[in-house]
């Protein structure tokens, strides 16, 4: 089952031959479980849905951590995934699973945010990660854990927006407002990623905020916002756009090149 799992999708056709596995305790159900989800197929989501109820602890979380690596085939396992994030125990594996099958499990968002901000500790850790797994739909759930009071669930908040990255600029104005906070040291890294190194337009957000409150900043806001613009001008060059730079300079230099050699043939020519 393990090699099997390594294989992944081409082993959906031995999906059926690994069934009596899991009614086998004399191996490692779990492993099974595991190489199922592997495999990103319909029939694997079908069997792995009733094991989220095992009497086993384990097979559990395993089942439910199974789902999430099928991926956009377990869409039709994400309600009871949400239903599963009630496990006092499998619960955390359930919400890890929601965020790897990614956006087709929007349905989740609201319940991973509430889970966000409860007291199960490990539960809510899993759900903000969960929520920058699902991306850009998740961004008015974060946002409004932004404008909550709960320290540890809006810190939850802003590393699941620097997850997100660019999908994320529709909090930009939540954000902004929190620039100068000592409270909240992750602010400015969630403007920089967030935005892509654009330093002007998060001055632009800043002065409509300022408008909104009598044109006065919040103490703190402008050392903040020097910081970002400081920081986004030193960034490194990407390896994307360093690499194109490279080819631009390559193509130039062969047009000089076959100018020279055309010169050269010209002249010996003559």
């Amino acid at each position: 089952a393990w090699a099997l799992g390594r294989i992944g999708k081409p082993a959906a056709i031995a999906v059926k031959d690994m069934l009596p596995l899991l009614k086998d305790f004399q191996v490692s159900r779990h492993i099974v479980a595991d190489a199922l989800g592997r495999t990103q197929s319909k029939e694997a989501v079908l069997v792995l849905l009733p094991l989220l109820k095992d009497p086993e602890d384990a097979m559990r979380q395993a089942a439910a951590l199974a789902l999430g690596r099928a991926g956009a085939e377990a869409k039709q396992a994400v309600k009871a995934l949400i239903e599963a994030m009630k496990d006092p125990i499998a619960g955390s594996a359930a919400a890890e699973a929601l965020g790897l099958i990614g956006p087709d499990a929007r349905e989740a968002i609201r319940p991973l945010g509430s889970a966000m901000a409860g007291q199960n500790v490990q539960l809510a850790v899993a759900s903000g990660k969960a929520l920058a797994g699902i991306g850009g739909d998740s961004v008015p759930v974060l946002c409004d854990t932004l404008r909550g009071t709960d320290q540890p669930s809006r810190r939850r908040a802003i590393e699941a927006l620097v997850e997100i990255g660019p999908d994320a600029r529709g909090s930009m104005t939540v954000i902004v407002e929190m620039l100068g906070n000592p409270r909240e040291p992750l602010v400015e890294e969630v403007v920089l990623r967030v935005l892509g190194h654009r330093p002007r337009h998060v001055l632009e957000v800043a002065r409509s905020v300022d408008e909104e409150h009598g044109g006065r900043p919040r103490s703190g806001r402008s050392l903040a916002l020097r910081t970002i613009e400081e920081r986004a001008q030193r960034r490194p060059v990407p390896a994307r756009e360093r690499d194109e730079l490279r080819l631009r300079k390559r193509k130039i230099a062969q047009r000089i090149g076959h100018k020279l050699l055309a010169r050269d043939a010209a002249h010996c020519g003559h």
